[in-house]
C-alpha cells in the first residue's frame, strides 16, 4: 500500500546534485539547523478536504501539512498546523498553517496534506493511514526562498488533488433486481483509448457494495489497494482510487461481479475525451438489465488425485462469514458427523468466496489479518487422532482451487510428531440441502433483545444477562481482561466451563432457557464479537449441546447498565514499594460507567490531587472516593513496603570481539532479576555508549560499567583484537592496479565553470575511458566517432583530465545532477537507460543525440557481458542488452528489505563482487547517515574481501570532489567498509576530505569481453 505514497513523493521531491562546499558538508552531518517561524497560506479552490473526511470541504483547526524544503543540502521536512479559527478565511477555502522550519535558502518547497509524521528528518510512511487521498503542491522559486530569523516568511501554496475517488450508483430493472438482492456486488472499471485498455498504473479501481441494492448509499469507503495483476473474480476488494488523468478517444467498460462471478458488462462509448478530474468525487451511474448480462462457463466435474482420510460434506460460513482477528470463519462438516472450524485471512476470503491459492497453517495465537496466505483451525475432532491438535506443525497446509462455482480444497494437517491427516472438500460453499446438515435443519437464530451487565466483576470475569422477550435466556461470562461492566472487546472467544471463564480468550454460558427447555449440557461453542464501541456490541454465540444439536444467539445493540448506582473503586495493585516511583492507579465505576475523573480520592482521610498514588512512607493506607457528596461503596487497603535499593549488574554476551567495526558485543543490565537495559547508561572507557551494542575498529582493552537510578554496576572488560587479514583478497577491475589503469576526472574548483553538479559525468568519463582501453587491448580500433584520451579543448579556461568529461560539459544541460548509467547509454547508443521516467526538471538532460558508438554498437554489444543476476529498471523487455543499471540501497540491501546489520553488508558485498565479475562500477554516496543529504557519484576501481566472512572490508575509489585546491592531481582513495553506528547503512570511512560517507546505490558497468 505504501508504495503509492513513496511513488508520489518521489515524483515531487527527487533532485540529485553534488556539492563541493566544505561548510555544507559539516552542516548536513551535524544537523545544526536553526529553526525559525514560518506561515503557509494554503488555498484549494473550495474542495479543501474532499474524500478525506466525508463531505466537509473547509479547513479545520488542527489540520496539519508536511512541508519538504528541497535545497542544495538535500531535503528537510517540517510539519505545520492550523492553530486557531482566526487562521481560516474565505469560508474555509484558505488557511494559515503555522510552525517552524529549518533556516536556509531553498529553490523548491513541496507540501502534502494530510501530514506524514517526521522523526529525525525522515518520513514515517508506515505509520500513516492507507485510505487518505492526498493533496499536494510544489512551489519553485526563480532565485531562492530565504528562511531566516530576521523575518517570518509567508509561503502561498495552491494545493491540488493528486488522487481521485470514484463512487458507483447502481440501479437495476425489476427482472434483475431480485437476482441481486442481498448479494455482494463489485464493479471493475476499465478505461480504453482507441480500443486499447489504459495501463493499470494509470487507472483501475474497484468498489464493492455490502448487502445488495436496497441502500446503495451505504457503501463501504474506498481505500488504497494493490490493483496490479489482481484476480478480481477470485478475490474481490474494495477500492476506487485513481490518479487524475485525461484519455482521448475513450471508452469505459464496467464489469459487474455478483458474489465474485462476472455477471454483467456495461459499456459507455462515444466519449471523445474522458477526464478524471481532481475535484469532487465522481459518481458513475450504472443500470443493470438483461441486455448487459453475461454468462461465465463452468463445469461440474473436477478430477483430483488427492486421496483424503476424511471428506467434508458441507463447508459453510460458521459465524455469518464475518471478519474477526482469526479472519473469515468456515465450519467443515464431515461425512462422519464430526466438524472442525477453519479460518482464512480476510483479504483472501469472504463468507461466500475463498481465493485460489496455497496456504500454510499458523497457530491461532499468532494468526492475524496480515497473514494473507495463512489459515488456522479450531475444534479439531479427536477422531483425527492428532497429538496436540491446537498446536499443529508448520508443515500443515491447504491448497484451494476452483472450477466455475465448485471448489476443490485439499487440507493436510500434521501434528508435532509428524502424524498426518488429509481432508478434502469438493463442492460449492454454503450449499448442502439448503444449508441442512445430515438432513436436520439448523434451528432459527435467537435474536436477543437485551443484554444487561452485572454490577461487579466476579472471580476474574464479567457477566451479561441476555433475553429475547419470548422466554429464551442466556448468561454470558467473559474474562475481565476483555470486558468491563459495560463492554466486550472485539474478538473471537472459545467456550469453557464457568469456573475458568477468567481465562483470556474464553467465555462461558449458563442460565440457558431454549424454547421453554432449560439446557445445561453445552459441550463446545464460539462467541464472536464483530464490533464493539462504547457500550454497543454486535455479537453471535454458537453453542453445541451434548446431543449434537446447535443453537446460535445474536445481539446487536447496547449493553444495559446494571441497576446498581453505587460507586465501586479498584486499584491496579494493592502493594507498592516505598521508593516514591512505584505507583498504583485508582478507578471508579458507577452504573457501568467510568467516573474516575469525577471523583476525589482520599488516602487515610487526606485528598490526593489525582487517581495516582506513590509513597516513601512504609505502612498500610485506607482509600475511598467521593463523587457529588457520595462516598464509594467499598474501601481499598494499600500496603507500602520498605524500599531497599538493589544493586545493578551488567553482563555481556562475549568478552572478545574483532576490531573491524562489524563484530559486536551486546550488554544486558539487570536489577533484582528485572531487565533495565533500556533505562541504563553504559559507560565504555569513560564515555557513554550509544545503546547497548558495542563495535569498534580500534584494537585494545575496554572497561565497561552501567549507571541506573544513581547506582553503578560491576565493571567488566571487553577485548578488541586486530582483525585477521591473512585470508583477504584484493580485486581490481581488468587492467587496473593501485598505480595504473584507473582515471580520476576532477571538477573545477567550486564548480567555477558550471560543473558543480557533474560528479555523475566525471564518474561516467572514468568508466567509459576504462571500457575503451579494454576494447583497444582486445585488438580492436575505436570507432571514428569515439571520444577518447586527454581533452585538448578548453572548458571555461580549464582542460579536463579526459576528453569525455569535456563532452558531457559541452553537450548536456547540467542545471541539475544526474546519473552515470544515463550518461553511459547516451554515449554509446544515443538513448537514456531510464531517465525518461524521471519527473520534469529533476536531473541533467542531454542537448544532443549522443550515440558515439551507434554505428558499430550492434556488433560490439554481443561481446559485452550482460548476465547480471539483479536487474532494477523499468520495462526491462525494452532493454534486452543491459550492460549498466542501478542497484539501489532502498530496494536491494537496505531500507526496502528486512535485512539488518551485517546482513545488509553481506548483500552489499555480494553485489560488489558480482559487478566486478562483469566489469566495474560507480557508486552513489550520501554525506550523512540519514541518506537525505546531498547525493554524490564516485568511481569504484577495486575492493578487498574477507574470504572467511564473504564481507567487503575495503574499497578503492576516485572522487571528483576529493580535492579543493587547484591544480588537482589524480588520487586513488582507500576507504574502510562497515555498518554505520545505529543506522545499519553501509559506511565508507578513510583519511579523505569527507571523513565518511554512506552508500545509497551501486551502478555496475560491464566490460568488453570480461567475465
Amino acid at each position: 500500500m505504501k508504495r503509492i505514497f513513496i511513488f508520489l513523493l518521489s515524483i515531487m521531491l527527487v533532485m540529485s546534485s553534488c556539492s563541493t562546499a566544505d561548510d555544507v558538508v559539516v552542516k548536513v552531518i551535524e544537523h545544526d539547523d536553526e529553526l525559525v517561524s514560518l506561515v503557509v497560506e494554503a488555498t484549494t479552490g473550495g474542495d479543501t478536504r474532499l474524500a478525506l473526511d466525508g463531505d466537509a470541504t473547509a479547513w479545520e483547526v488542527g489540520d496539519k501539512i508536511t512541508l519538504a524544503f528541497v535545497g542544495d543540502m538535500g531535503i528537510k521536512y517540517t510539519t505545520l498546523s492550523i492553530e486557531s479559527a482566526a487562521d481560516i478565511k474565505d469560508d474555509g477555502g484558505v488557511a494559515s498553517f503555522k510552525g517552524t522550519a529549518p533556516a536556509g535558502r531553498y529553490p523548491k518547497v513541496v507540501a502534502l496534506y494530510p501530514a506524514i509524521e517526521v522523526v529525525d528528518n525522515e518520513l514515517l510512511l508506515t505509520a500513516h493511514a492507507e485510505d487518505n487521498i492526498y493533496l499536494g503542491a510544489v512551489k519553485e522559486y526563480d532565485s531562492y526562498l530565504n528562511v531566516s530569523s530576521a523575518q517570518t516568511p509567508v509561503i502561498a501554496l495552491d494545493l491540488e488533488h493528486i488522487m481521485h475517488k470514484v463512487d458507483y450508483k447502481i440501479t437495476a430493472t425489476a427482472a434483475c433486481a431480485g437476482d441481486l438482492s442481498s448479494k455482494d456486488i463489485a464493479v471493475e472499471m476499465v478505461v480504453k483509448s482507441a480500443g486499447e485498455a489504459v495501463s493499470l498504473t494509470q487507472c483501475c479501481g474497484y468498489q464493492m457494495y455490502d448487502g445488495g441494492l436496497s441502500n446503495p448509499s451505504a457503501t463501504s469507503k474506498s481505500h488504497f489497494t494493490a490493483v496490479l495483476d489482481h484476480d478480481f473474480a477470485a478475490e474481490p476488494v474494495v477500492s476506487a482510487l485513481v490518479f487524475p488523468f485525461e484519455v482521448s478517444d475513450a471508452e469505459l467498460l464496467f464489469n459487474v461481479y455478483v458474489d465474485g462471478k462476472k455477471s454483467y458488462e456495461i459499456v459507455k462509448s462515444g466519449l471523445s475525451t474522458f477526464k478524471m478530474s481532481a475535484g469532487r468525487s465522481s459518481v458513475v451511474n450504472l443500470k443493470i438489465s438483461e441486455d448487459n448480462k453475461v454468462e461465465q462457463s463452468s463445469s461440474d466435474v473436477i478430477v483430483s488425485d488427492y486421496t483424503p482420510d476424511y471428506k467434508i460434506k458441507t463447508l459453510k460460513s460458521g459465524f455469518q462469514g464475518a471478519m474477526t482477528i482469526y479472519g473469515v470463519g468456515f465450519r467443515a462438516y464431515l461425512t462422519s458427523g464430526d466438524y472442525f472450524d477453519l479460518y482464512i485471512n480476510s483479504t483472501a476470503a469472504t463468507d461466500k468466496s475463498i481465493a485460489v491459492n496455497g496456504y500454510v497453517w499458523k497457530s491461532t495465537m499468532g494468526f492475524s489479518n496480515s497473514d494473507s496466505t495463512c489459515f488456522t483451525t479450531r475444534n479439531i475432532p479427536s477422531s483425527f487422532g492428532l497429538d496436540k491438535a491446537a498446536s499443529l506443525s508448520e508443515n500443515s497446509n491447504m491448497v484451494v482451487n476452483k472450477q466455475g462455482d465448485t471448489y476443490i480444497i485439499n487440507i493436510t494437517l500434521v501434528d508435532t510428531s509428524n502424524k498426518t491427516v488429509k481432508v478434502q472438500y469438493i463442492g460449492e460453499l454454503n450449499v448442502e440441502d439448503g444449508g441442512q446438515v445430515d438432513g436436520v435443519s439448523a434451528p432459527a437464530d435467537i435474536e436477543l433483545t437485551s443484554l444487561v451487565a452485572d454490577a461487579t466483576v466476579n472471580s476474574g470475569y464479567y457477566s451479561f444477562n441476555g433475553k429475547d422477550g419470548k422466554g429464551n435466556t442466556i448468561n454470558l461470562h467473559v474474562n475481565a481482561e476483555a470486558a468491563t461492566v459495560n463492554s466486550i472487546s472485539r474478538n473471537l472467544y472459545e467456550y469453557i466451563i464457568k469456573g475458568y471463564a477468567n481465562l483470556e480468550g474464553y467465555f462461558s454460558a449458563d442460565n440457558i432457557s431454549l424454547n421453554g427447555t432449560s439446557r445445561s449440557d453445552v459441550v463446545s461453542g464460539m462467541m464472536q464479537v464483530i464490533s464493539a464501541s462504547d457500550n454497543i456490541v454486535n455479537l453471535s454465540v454458537n453453542l453445541t449441546f451434548a446431543d449434537g444439536t446447535e443453537q446460535r444467539y445474536i445481539y446487536n445493540g447496547a449493553i444495559s447498565a446494571p441497576a446498581d448506582n453505587n460507586i465501586y473503586i479498584s486499584a491496579t495493585k494493592s502493594t507498592i514499594v516505598g521508593s516514591g516511583r512505584d505507583y498504583t492507579y485508582f478507578t471508579a465505576i458507577q452504573a457501568g460507567s467510568d467516573v474516575t475523573s469525577s471523583c476525589t480520592f482520599y488516602v487515610n482521610g487526606t485528598a490526593i490531587d489525582d487517581n495516582v498514588y506513590a509513597s516513601t512512607a512504609v505502612g498500610k493506607y485506607s482509600v475511598y472516593a467521593m463523587k457529588d457528596g457520595v462516598r464509594s461503596n467499598n474501601t481499598l487497603e494499600i500496603t507500602v513496603e520498605e524500599y531497599v535499593a538493589q544493586p545493578i549488574v551488567i553482563t555481556v554476551d562475549k568478552q572478545t570481539i574483532v576490531a573491524n567495526s562489524i563484530d559486536s558485543a551486546t550488554f544486558t543490565v539487570s536489577q533484582a532479576g528485572n531487565d533495565v537495559t533500556s533505562m541504563a547508561d553504559i559507560i565504555i572507557n569513560g564515555v557513554r555508549n550509544n545503546g547497548h551494542i558495542f563495535t569498534t575498529d580500534v584494537a585494545g582493552t575496554y572497561r565497561v560499567y552501567a549507571k541506573y537510578d544513581d547506582l553503578e554496576s560491576n565493571t567488566i572488560t571487553i577485548t578488541a583484537t586486530e582483525p585477521d587479514t591473512s585470508n583477504r583478497t584484493i580485486v581490481f577491475a581488468d587492467g587496473v592496479t593501485l598505480t595504473s589503469g584507473w582515471y580520476d576526472v576532477n571538477k573545477v574548483g567550486q564548480g567555477d565553470n558550471g560543473d558543480i553538479n557533474m560528479c555523475w559525468a566525471a564518474a561516467a568519463s572514468n568508466m567509459l575511458q576504462w571500457f575503451q582501453d579494454r576494447y583497444v587491448v582486445a585488438g580492436n580500433t575505436l570507432p571514428a566517432s569515439a571520444v577518447s584520451g586527454v581533452s585538448t579543448e578548453s572548458a571555461g579556461n580549464h582542460i579536463y583530465e579526459l576528453a569525455l568529461m569535456h563532452l558531457f560539459w559541452n553537450e548536456w544541460d547540467n542545471t541539475y545532477g544526474g546519473h552515470s548509467n544515463e550518461a553511459i547509454t547516451w554515449y554509446f547508443e544515443g538513448h537514456l537507460s531510464g531517465g525518461e521516467y524521471a519527473s520534469e526538471d529533476s536531473q541533467a538532460k542531454p542537448k544532443s543525440g549522443g550515440g558515439y558508438w551507434k554505428s558499430v554498437w550492434n556488433d560490439v554489444v554481443s561481446h559485452v557481458y550482460t548476465g547480471y543476476e539483479y536487474i532494477v529498471i523499468p520495462d526491462v523487455i525494452d532493454y534486452p542488452n543491459i550492460y549498466t543499471t542501478v542497484w539501489n540501497n532502498y530496494y536491494i540491501w537496505g531500507n526496502g528489505t528486512d535485512l539488518l546489520g551485517v546482513e545488509r553488508l553481506a548483500k552489499f558485498s555480494e553485489l560488489v563482487v558480482e559487478a566486478f565479475k562483469h566489469g566495474m562500477a560507480s557508486m552513489t554516496v550520501n554525506l550523512s547517515a540519514n541518506l537525505s543529504s546531498v547525493a554524490h557519484a564516485i568511481t569504484l576501481w577495486g575492493y578487498e574481501i574477507d574470504n572467511a566472512t564473504g564481507l567487503v572490508t575495503r574499497v578503492w575509489v576516485t572522487d571528483s570532489d576529493d580535492l579543493t585546491k587547484e591544480p588537482k592531481e589524480p588520487l586513488l582513495n582507500e576507504y574502510s567498509v562497515s555498518i554505520s553506528e545505529g543506522k545499519s547503512h553501509i559506511k565508507l570511512a578513510g583519511d579523505t576530505r569527507y571523513g565518511a560517507c554512506y552508500v545509497s546505490a551501486i551502478v555496475p558497468f560491464s566490460g568488453y569481453g570480461s567475465k
